[in-house]
């Protein structure tokens, strides 16, 4: 059992996603390389402590909010569904898959995986940004209008705003 041990950590800690599992009172059983690394601590300094005790205030309050989404979910519903957020936090954005996971001890703790997109984030938003402007003037491109008009019609269509949409299209 000691050598899977072993291999399971070694496994973990190749993955640059920030691993971890926390026990039913929020204090973490294990981590991963790439979560002491985030922290600026050993593992041995974040086992067996809570994010208040590892991070600051407004940080570990701000990680609190998604651990209790987890347990939210756990006492309204059977079904134990991971939750998946992208997260801004000081300049960068993160996917954070946080879910229920039974314990030995039959209670629940949240286990969690949590991924730097923040150079995804920002290509995508580079490529809408061109989806929806002409390159020449840089002004909305008639794609934007249809869909804006489509959104519209999803929801309370004003008809008087469709039409100086359609003015504005036939302009172009």
């Amino acid at each position: 059992m000691e050598n899977f041990n072993k291999l399971y950590q070694t496994f973990i800690d190749a993955n640059d996603n920030l691993i971890y599992l926390k026990d039913n009172k929020m204090n973490y059983l294990f981590v991963n390389e790439a979560a002491a690394e985030f922290y600026n601590k050993s593992k041995k300094e974040i086992i067996g402590k809570n994010d208040y005790q590892i991070s600051n205030r407004e940080f570990a309050k701000f990680r609190r909010l998604t651990d209790d989404k987890v347990y939210h979910q756990l006492m309204v519903s059977s079904e134990k569904k991971r939750i998946v957020e992208e997260v801004e936090w000081n300049d960068r954005v993160y996917k954070v898959t946080k879910f229920p996971v039974k314990l030995l001890d039959g209670s629940y703790g949240v286990g969690a995986f949590i991924g730097d997109i923040t150079e995804q984030f920002e290509k995508e938003k580079q490529i809408k940004y061109l989806l929806y402007r002409d390159s020449l003037t840089e002004l909305y491109n008639r794609r934007f209008f249809e869909e804006e008009i489509s959104d519209c019609a999803g929801s309370q269509f004003d008809p008087d705003l469709a039409a100086e949409f359609i003015n504005l299209i036939r302009t172009e």
